[in-house]
């Protein structure tokens, strides 16, 4: 089982493996546990960006882009959560002057503190497997700012729950960015509109029933 169509066909290419035993099945969530009212807050910040701190997950054309976004709205902030090559980011902030608009928060188990205090998730990836903090972030009522990768417009709703940009596009980045921020409205339908899409496709249950029904059909194929 793959959580996206992109892994299966990068397993695919292995020549050991047989493609007709590869199965995809996208990630799914307990819905509820997001909107649970007793969330506590966590560091403020208007975006927030969930994952490894590293070259894949685009952290150094992040840091671009926020350096246009805070051109724009001096008061915004970013936090990125999670561990990772923390020192040479922080060094590139300096560079650009935005370190005072950065809170580096390090690994949490539970995200869903961050996701409360923010107004959008960005994951400006090179490459991703799937991207789980999507519909994390979906489950919590945020817009996406992601990079149109393959795997990931199979959760994002280009337009509709998030907004797309090419990959390593620092200027793209910060205009999808800008434009969230400068559009609140926007921001919320996207929000509503994400967590309606979580709810119908990649809630917990839909997943286990997904999950059932190959069970059912590998039992009858056998």
């Amino acid at each position: 089982l793959v959580p996206s169509s992109s892994l299966k066909t990068e397993f695919s290419r292995i020549p050991w493996v047989r493609p007709g035993r590869i199965h995809v099945l996208h990630h799914g969530l307990d819905v509820e546990r997001y909107r649970a009212p007793d969330i506590p807050p966590a560091a403020k910040g208007a975006i927030v960006f969930l994952g490894r701190l590293h070259f894949d997950k685009g952290i150094d054309i992040l840091l671009d882009a926020w350096a246009t976004v805070v051109a724009h709205f001096p008061h915004a902030r970013l936090v990125l959560v999670g561990n990772g090559d923390q020192a040479s980011y922080q060094a590139q902030a300096e560079r650009l002057h935005i370190a005072h608009t950065l809170t580096f928060a390090g690994y949490h188990s539970d995200v869903r503190p961050f996701l409360k205090e923010a107004q959008a998730l960005v994951l400006p990836s090179r490459r991703e497997g799937a991207g789980y903090v999507l519909i994390e972030a979906m489950a919590a009522s945020l817009p996406v700012v992601a990079t149109r990768l393959d795997c990931i417009t199979e959760y994002v709703d280009e337009g509709k729950t998030g907004s797309l940009v090419p990959p390593a596009d620092a200027p793209a980045l910060a205009e999808a960015l800008l434009n969230l921020i400068r559009d609140p409205e926007t921001s919320r339908r996207m929000g509503n509109d994400g967590l309606q899409r979580v709810r119908k496709h990649f809630s917990l249950d839909a997943t286990v029933q997904r999950l059932a029904g190959r069970a059912i059909q590998g039992v009858e194929a056998a």
